[in-house]
């Protein structure tokens, strides 16, 4: 008799099925997204939703501009981005790109965290008036790429901050779009420019030794993506003091950070400057400072 035994007793159902437990661990993770980005905008989402974009395609979607304050007071950056993550994944779909990364249509963590770290650096050498403070950094009049740029909120924090030129790269053409749109938004399209870069393509010898900075975040977060990195890291910056700014979370694949520090300064003619937890919100950001020698 069922209703005579104690609630503990009863058996318990069989878990739900592979592909339904996946479905709930990626709805979890969209859901965790959201919230920090609605903590990260509060009162900052100022403008409306803008044009539906791509304008040549069947599936658009809309885009919305998010006010992010870098450093507070002195620095904010206006961001173009899918309004939804989501009707990014329903436009690859139907276009049938089922290869395409659709993550670069929010801010993370590791790019606010980046930007904020340094645009700081920046006014503190500023304020003492030498280019020694920091390790020499100085972002006035340097050539700037940003690899695997998503939206684009580094190279364009330091567009505003003073460099000569920013470059940046994504194999994402949309997303090229809403950092072009971005640049616009903050006055510096004349300084930024885009180009679809696959760093698993052989890297373009006209561009070799040609910058002065390098920024990236979230880019070691894939095993296969360390070597080709490191590659495009020491290649894409200048000998001789070139610097390299790699911005990721302390816990995820700490493995293969070390194996970029490891190719970086055995194999590379780096040495590494600096390695400094940030925090942003809720998130923890590690900034790895590598120079060329």
């Amino acid at each position: 008799n069922t209703f005579g035994m104690c609630w503990w007793a009863l058996p318990l159902p069989p878990p739900p099925p592979l592909h339904r437990r996946d479905a709930a661990r990626k709805q979890k993770q969209t859901q965790r997204r959201q919230q920090r980005t609605e903590h990260a905008s509060i009162g900052r989402n100022k403008y409306p939703p803008r044009a539906v974009f791509p304008s040549s395609s069947s599936s658009s979607f809309q885009t919305v501009t998010e006010e992010v304050v870098v450093v507070d007071e002195k620095l904010t950056v206006h961001i173009c981005r899918p309004k939804s993550e989501d009707a990014v994944i329903e436009y690859y779909i139907e276009k049938k790109q089922l290869d395409a990364d659709p993550y670069w249509a929010a801010l993370w963590p590791s790019a606010r965290a980046l930007s904020a770290h340094l645009a700081h650096m920046h006014f503190d050498d500023e304020e003492e008036a030498t280019e020694h403070s920091h390790g020499g950094f100085s972002i006035r009049g340097k050539t700037v790429a940003e690899l695997g740029c998503g939206l684009g909120l580094v190279g364009i924090t330091l567009a505003k901050l003073g460099a000569k030129s920013v470059t940046l790269f994504d194999r994402e053409p949309l997303c090229l779009e809403c950092a072009n749109r971005s640049a616009e938004l903050n006055d510096v399209e004349s300084i930024v420019k885009t180009e679809v870069l696959d760093w698993n393509a052989p890297a373009d010898k006209n561009k070799l030794n040609n910058f002065d900075i390098l920024v990236a975040a979230d880019v070691l977060y894939e095993r296969h993506a360390v070597e080709p990195v490191s590659e495009f890291c020491s290649n894409f910056v200048k000998a001789n003091g070139g610097q390299v700014f790699i911005a990721d979370p302390p816990l995820r694949a700490p493995q293969n950070r070390e194996r970029f520090k490891k190719m970086m300064v055995e194999e590379k003619q780096t040495k590494l400057v600096s390695e400094k937890r940030k925090k942003h919100l809720l998130d923890e950001v590690l900034v790895l400072e590598l120079m060329r020698l």
